[in-house]
């Protein structure tokens, strides 16, 4: 395409215009120069348009991630919440339990039958397997408070 200044005239009118060779270099120069600019900002236009094109579609992505996560945020603020209460009501459920409990101290429900002699046979009785037997031998070394409904 021809290019054309700002007089609205192309290269060859000015070629055709140039009074005398002493100007004609000059104009070459000028409208060479001209030409490199224009090809330099229509890359210059493109690239921009390119990036800013991306970091659109960028934005775009962080702005939907912020979206998610902020909302993924409030959905565990509200779990914590729940958590929370549900602890409030155990423990509320616990020291009730301790107030009010008749359950035996530490030990005491299978404190005879954990006894060397008398729990392998009290076990095989019971259906309870050997390892089963050594797990619960093991909880009394511990010394957790067994209740048969645990177990059982």
């Amino acid at each position: 395409s021809a290019l054309v200044f700002l007089g609205g005239e192309s290269v060859p009118a000015l070629k055709s215009r140039a009074v005398g060779n002493r100007h004609r270099p000059q104009l070459w120069d000028f409208a060479r120069a001209l030409t490199e600019l224009q090809e330099s900002e229509a890359e210059l236009s493109e690239e921009h348009s390119t990036a800013l094109k991306e970091w659109e579609e960028q934005r775009a992505s962080l702005e939907r991630e912020l979206h998610s996560a902020l909302a993924e945020k409030k959905c565990l603020e509200e779990k914590i919440e729940i958590l929370q209460g549900t602890i409030s009501l155990l423990e509320d459920q616990l020291m009730k339990l301790k107030d009010n409990s008749s359950l035996p101290e530490k030990g005491e429900v299978m404190g005879d039958v954990l006894k060397v002699g008398a729990g392998p046979r009290w076990a095989s009785e019971q259906g309870i397997t050997l390892s089963r037997w050594e797990t619960l031998q093991h909880f009394s070394v511990l010394e957790a408070t067994f209740h048969p409904v645990i177990f059982w």
